[in-house]
């Protein structure tokens, strides 16, 4: 992504990454939540969360503590509100919504001047696993090998609709296509 923001020739595009992080997280994810229910009949939501927010809530915070006080010295006090804000959502892992709403283009001419832009991705990701064991836990439903199938069923169709969805939003409305999770899942 630092390659798009740069302009450096050829490599653009490196904001492809993000969508494989999602993809490889996702496929991870989704195993050892498979393997729980699997072995236990069950997913255990709450400690599903809680080791999710022990592996991430350390590291958002350091950045958005360092991040806010180097930009007390770094800018001017005009620039501070919309920094205070944006790392308001991203603490929240909203800034995805924030920044869909507030109409920042990820890729226009000084949006590199946010210095949070980078958090939308932690808000899709976090915004995805609130929903995601429960749908898969859903899906699987205790049935075994007809659970799997079903699994690979709604995965499907998640996937499906959600690539309707970003395709037919991309023309008119794309920052919700961008930034929002379920034109991600």
């Amino acid at each position: 992504m630092a390659a798009a923001h740069a302009a450096v020739p050829r490599l653009a595009s490196g904001f492809i990454g993000v969508d494989v992080f999602f993809v490889l997280s996702g496929f991870l994810i989704t195993g050892k939540l498979v393997q729980e229910a699997t072995a236990t009949g069950r997913i255990r939501l709450l400690p599903f969360y809680v080791r999710r927010l022990r592996r991430l809530l350390p590291a958002l915070l350091l950045m958005l503590v360092a991040v806010g006080a180097a930009s007390r010295w770094l800018l001017s006090p005009a620039a501070l509100g919309e920094q205070f804000l944006t790392a308001q959502m991203a603490a929240l892992w909203l800034s995805n919504f924030h920044f869909a709403i507030g109409n920042l283009d990820y890729f226009a001419p000084g949006s590199e001047r946010n210095l949070y832009l980078h958090t939308w991705s932690l808000g899709v990701e976090e915004q995805f696993y609130l929903l995601w064991p429960a749908l898969v836990l859903w899906l699987l439903a205790r049935d075994g090998e007809r659970g799997l199938t079903r699994l690979k069923m709604g995965m499907d169709m998640v996937l499906v609709a959600s690539l309707l969805g970003c395709i037919a939003l991309t023309r008119d409305a794309p920052l919700l296509a961008f930034y929002m999770m379920p034109l991600r899942a």
